[in-house]
């Protein structure tokens, strides 16, 4: 029974995709990290799936997309994260929902959601990835960033691993 209660409850979940260049350490002076504790320290840029197929057809242009901090003062950004909430049985009401900006949906809707996201990673990722070079990621911090020590720390590692 309260495995059942369990798979049938969820939270508000942000849907990502992320990038860090092999042989860029992992983690930081400060903070060591494993691949998957923290995504926001363990790659320094991360994209929407939702956005990253407009991204790649406006030509890369950053008024559609550009680095956001996501552990800075802008908050959550739906630029880098979607929200996803299936509540099963235990539904929560749309106000409470609105603080992560995530919608009441049905299962359906959150099946189609998900199917919606995988397909656009399919399909631009890979662009995504190869436009975001070593430089263009230590660009993007720099002109985009809040000085915040983590991002201090990825353009130290990208312009020491790569002699930028």
């Amino acid at each position: 029974m309260a495995k059942e209660k369990n798979a049938s409850h969820f939270q508000v979940k942000y849907l990502t995709v992320a990038l860090r260049h092999v042989n860029v350490p992992l983690g930081t002076e400060r903070v060591k990290v494993s691949a998957f504790q923290d995504i926001d320290r363990a790659s320094p840029v991360q994209i929407s799936p939702f956005k990253i197929g407009s991204f790649i057809e406006s030509g890369f242009n950053s008024s559609v997309w550009k680095y956001i901090n996501p552990l800075g003062q802008q908050g959550m950004s739906f630029n880098n994260y979607h929200p996803i909430y299936y509540g099963g049985r235990e539904i929560q009401s749309q106000e409470s929902l609105n603080v992560f900006g995530a919608e009441l949906i049905n299962e359906q809707e959150s099946i189609e959601l998900l199917s919606q996201a995988m397909r656009q990673v399919a399909e631009y990722s890979l662009q995504w990835a190869q436009f975001m070079t070593p430089k263009e990621i230590v660009r993007q911090i720099n002109e985009n960033g809040e000085n915040w020590w983590i991002e201090k720390e990825w353009v130290k590692a990208y312009s020491e691993t790569f002699s930028l």
